[in-house]
């Protein structure tokens, strides 16, 4: 006579590790992309802001500007 098996399942197949995923070399390239567009953005965003700076700066150089900011008002 044989001993009964409590518990178990027959056919089951055993489980196997996660296959697939990203390989290294896509990670490596996703990254890369990013910092690039980050660069490209930030370089971007420089330009645009030293544009702005520098139409104020020009702005500020109108007639009005010279007669209130004048050494000569303050002067007498």
């Amino acid at each position: 006579m044989q001993a009964r098996r409590r518990n178990t399942v027959v056919g089951a197949p055993a489980a196997t590790p996660a296959s697939g995923g990203m390989p290294g070399w896509q990670i490596v390239l996703l990254i890369v992309s990013i910092v690039l567009l980050a660069a490209a953005l930030a370089v971007a965003l420089y330009l645009i802001r030293a544009r702005r700076q520098r139409v104020t700066a020009a702005c500020q150089d109108g007639p009005d500007s010279r007669d209130r900011w004048s050494l000569k008002s303050w002067t007498g």
